[in-house]
């Protein structure tokens, strides 16, 4: 009985969702909320009854909706939008969902359809903006996730006497990717936060390159805007590096938490400090959608620092952690990719694992802090040292925590 309530209530909300959001924005009459809520609450019912009445209930459903499109064409005597007659088999599907169970893939789906048709115009207006480059770009972009992924190995093949899982390996390549791609859109619709933008997210995919872009830009005695790209493209980094563990090792990621979370929010309390009074302009830092030549050099390092890392590990030495403070001075998400990969064979702790990506980030820190120090007169250097030594001391101590509470 508590089953029928709850998927009675998700189906007719779900369905009034699609239908409110046609009803406000078309000024819908024939087909609205009632409608589109009865079609959802339909589609669960005929679930509940059963095989084979949910294939004929969509076939009907299927006709209703050509019989709909046909019936305004011919009334309005011209071709119009498609979008609502494609939505009522959508509905009732949605109501299918529901009556199976799958409560989360159903709300998903349709608070993501909703808010597609409600921005319509902004999505239209993104596409006409759109270049051919653009275009390639995210076309290669799915290539690489949904056809060069599917075709590698599932199962893990034998390199230089190791395990390696090249499943994991393109994911992480993928992950990069589309993080550069979303970042060069970000900065394109949202010019007018163009610089905070461009250092964040291209601290995401590369913070010593944000880095050495602002100090290749900027003029010897502009240390404040040169402060605020470090804090901010080192925040960048530091998330996408979180993000990647989420991704990749959910379980690693909780004997990281404190430390990396301390070291972003110190960066973030940085950069939004700093950001006061810098301006606006944008800087080149995602000219290009996705670069090919970027993604294939990540693979090649990320792959280099897995096999040495994984030696290392293998051989129970110390080196690991001078490793992943080498590497980290030229990518420390190939050093986070690494660690996640090893942690989730066994091959290493995780108060070790966490303790090695924190040598990559003390890494990244060196190179990006040499980058500005070689740019600024040394007189300045004791403006721009704040955010490095919070970085170091936050993350000594929230490493420190984190054994203390024994995650």
């Amino acid at each position: 009985m508590d089953d029928f309530l709850l998927k009675t209530v998700l189906s007719i909300v779900i369905g009034g969702l699609i239908g409110l959001e046609r009803e406000h924005t078309l000024r819908e009459t024939v087909v609205g909320v009632r409608s589109f809520a009865l079609l959802s609450f339909l589609g669960m019912l005929s679930v509940l009854i059963g095989f084979p009445l949910p294939a004929i209930g969509f076939a009907g459903v299927f006709f209703l909706a050509v019989a709909f499109y046909y019936f305004k064409v011919a009334r309005f005597s011209k071709v119009i939008g498609i979008t609502t007659a494609i939505m009522v088999p959508f509905v009732f599907v949605l109501g299918l969902l529901v009556g199976y169970g799958l409560f989360f893939e159903a709300g998903a789906s349709a608070i993501v359809t909703a808010m597609m048709l409600a921005e319509k115009s902004k999505v239209h207006a993104a596409v006409r903006t759109l270049s051919r480059k653009e275009v390639v770009d995210g076309l290669i972009l799915a290539i690489i996730s949904f056809i060069v992924y599917p075709l590698l190995p599932a199962e893990p093949v034998a390199f230089a006497g190791q395990s390696l899982n090249l499943q994991y390996f393109w994911a992480v390549v993928i992950l990069v990717s589309f993080i550069t791609y979303a970042g060069h859109m970000l900065v394109k619709y949202y010019r007018a936060k163009a610089i905070a933008y461009a250092a964040f997210f291209g601290g995401l995919v590369s913070s010593l390159a944000v880095v050495s872009l602002f100090a290749k830009k900027v003029r010897r005695t502009e240390y404040g805007l040169l402060r605020f790209g470090f804090s901010s493209a080192s925040a960048g980094a530091i998330a996408g590096d979180l993000m990647l563990l989420a991704v990749m090792g959910g379980s690693l990621l909780q004997h990281a938490f404190i430390p990396f979370s301390l070291i972003l929010v110190a960066f973030l309390a940085f950069a939004f400090f700093y950001k006061k009074g810098v301006s606006q302009r944008a800087l080149p830092v995602f000219q290009e959608p996705l670069s090919l030549k970027f993604a294939l050099e990540f693979a090649v390092i990320y792959f280099i620092v897995r096999v040495v890392i994984g030696f290392l590990a293998t051989d129970d030495s110390i080196g690991i952690f001078a490793f992943s403070f080498i590497s980290g001075l030229i990518s420390t998400t190939s050093v986070f990719a690494s660690i996640a990969s090893l942690y989730a064979a066994k091959a290493i702790a995780g108060p070790e694992a966490a303790l090695a990506m924190m040598f990559a980030v003390f890494g990244s820190l060196a190179a990006k802090t040499s980058i500005m120090f070689l740019k600024l007169d040394r007189s300045l250097w004791p403006k721009v040292a704040p955010p490095v030594a919070a970085a170091v001391v936050l993350g000594i101590v929230g490493y420190w925590l984190q054994l203390t509470l024994g995650w």
